[in-house]
């Protein structure tokens, strides 16, 4: 298990921790920063789950593919 996929204890606040789960998640996704709603994502803070981590199951679970080189899908 690597670093963005092991879960910590949250050392930083919600707000940080999703700011940056919205910034993975537009650049690695193309997801638009109202896809990282409070209601789906703070458990995944407070269980400690990395913010790459709650995103990429998040878009596992609904089937979202990573964006490919060049910004294609």
């Amino acid at each position: 298990m690597d670093a963005a996929t092991q879960h910590t204890t949250p050392s930083m606040t919600y707000e940080a921790w999703k700011a940056q789960a919205v910034s993975y998640a537009w650049t690695t996704y193309l997801l638009p920063d109202d896809c990282i709603e409070d209601d789906r994502f703070q458990s995944a803070f407070s269980a400690g789950d990395t913010p790459e981590r709650a995103v990429d199951d998040h878009c596992q679970r609904y089937d979202i593919n990573k964006v490919g080189p060049w910004g294609t899908i």
